[in-house]
């Protein structure tokens, strides 16, 4: 693995940080990683399929929090 200078660790340790501090209520916060050699088509097609089958969530109140993440994301 490459050496980070001081910068690049900084900028990570409060990347860290911001992740640390999101809250949600089980599945209605939505982590995406996107690796660099996967296509942004490719994970925006993905988002819209997990957009579609939230649609079939039966607590209406988790269901809109859940779709609300995914179009966040």
């Amino acid at each position: 693995m490459a050496q980070m200078s001081g910068m690049d660790k900084y900028k990570f340790r409060r990347a860290l940080e911001q992740i640390e501090e999101a809250v949600g209520r089980g599945t209605e916060l939505v982590s995406v990683y996107i690796p660099p050699e996967r296509p942004i088509f490719d994970v925006t097609n993905y988002l819209r399929g997990e957009q579609s089958q939230s649609s079939n969530i039966k607590s209406a109140s988790t269901r809109k929090h859940v779709t609300q993440a995914i179009e966040s994301a």
